[in-house]
């Protein structure tokens, strides 16, 4: 009887919610709702961080109107769908280039630079992100780092 009492107060301990306290059992439900809430937002933060990898404006426009401009007309030149040549295609050098692009807003530094952002999750290509790319690109823009 008596190991029977002490595996039941263990149970209770590590399941509250077995337990006749209403208290302590909604306690342990919020403490679990806090827990997962906490591992969503971290993994929606892992998933929507800058990755590093961004265009490098040339020094000749590297301020931030000048970058914001490029932007701009890029995304309008994008707008107009066409295919890539071969060589586009190799100045892309495989990057995923819809990361350029989150809810439909251009990612960029915080010094104004187009750049990709981090996902955990595969994103679905975007033939506009390709032509917004290559247009930086030939602006003189280069792929860089941090």
């Amino acid at each position: 009887m008596e190991a029977n009492h002490n595996n039941r107060a263990s149970n209770i301990s590590r399941y509250p919610c077995l337990s006749h306290n209403h208290q302590l059992c909604e306690n342990h439900k919020e403490i679990r709702m806090k827990r997962t809430l906490f591992i969503i937002v971290a993994l929606g933060l892992v998933s929507c961080t800058f990755s590093g990898v961004y265009l490098e404006a040339p020094s000749s426009r590297n301020s931030e109107s000048a970058m914001m401009d490029d932007i701009q007309a890029c995304i309008t030149e994008a707008s107009i769908a066409r295919q890539l040549s071969i060589s586009e295609k190799s100045l892309i050098e495989g990057r995923e280039t819809s990361r350029f692009f989150k809810y439909g807003r251009p990612v960029i530094t915080p010094s104004g630079n187009p750049a990709l952002y981090q996902s955990l999750f595969p994103q679905p290509t975007i033939p506009a992100a390709d032509l917004y790319a290559v247009c930086l690109l030939n602006r003189g823009y280069q792929w860089a780092e941090i």
